[in-house]
């Protein structure tokens, strides 16, 4: 299984990166400036050890789909809607999870995907500079929720360092955090 992750932000690179910690292969989708400073590896920091890491990088355009290939998409939420008619097109009826905020990005997976990995992510993450991937959490780094199906990035995820749980039902846990980031908004 090859994890490529759409988006190799500050969650995409972060989560990314600690898959590829816990020995999960992934490919990170990124452009301009970020994708350029990838070339020599992603920065993986947190406030207590940083580390480069040797994974693959290209444009969308760039990679090649592969049988067995999970996609997570790791984006603004307004740029997910047409990525998922891209990849898609591109690696038909692949297995999806969404690593984005608020509950439109499952509709449309859950709509174009029949494999869709839904996702709660709690993560204070940056992107400090092109081509680094920062997680501030001490002394834990944040924590992710996948549902059925996410039990191969779970276990990479935790063994990479960022604790990942696998839960029945996502719904009751993603209205929490939907609410925590109202009250943080307010």
């Amino acid at each position: 299984m090859r994890l490529v992750v759409v988006g190799a932000g500050s969650i995409g690179g972060g989560l990314g990166g600690a898959c590829f910690r816990g020995g999960l292969e992934i490919h990170l989708v990124a452009r301009g400036e970020h994708l350029a400073a990838l070339e020599t590896g992603l920065l993986w920091r947190r406030p207590d050890e940083e580390h480069l890491l040797p994974i693959p990088a290209s444009s969308l355009d760039a990679v090649t789909p592969r049988p067995g290939d999970v996609l997570a998409v790791a984006t603004k939420l307004q740029h997910a809607e047409p990525l998922l008619d891209v990849l898609r097109a591109r690696w038909g009826d692949a297995p999806v999870s969404m690593w984005t905020n608020g509950f439109a990005g499952d509709r449309w997976a859950d709509a174009r995907f029949s494999t869709h990995i839904p996702s709660v992510v709690w993560v204070p993450a940056s992107v400090p500079a092109p081509g680094q991937a920062g997680r501030w959490g001490l002394p834990t780094p944040g924590q992710v929720a996948l549902g059925r199906g996410g039990e191969a990035i779970a276990q990479a995820m935790t063994a990479g360092g960022l604790p990942c749980v696998v839960v029945e039902d996502i719904g009751p846990i993603k209205n929490e955090k939907f609410i925590g980031n109202l009250c943080g908004a307010a």
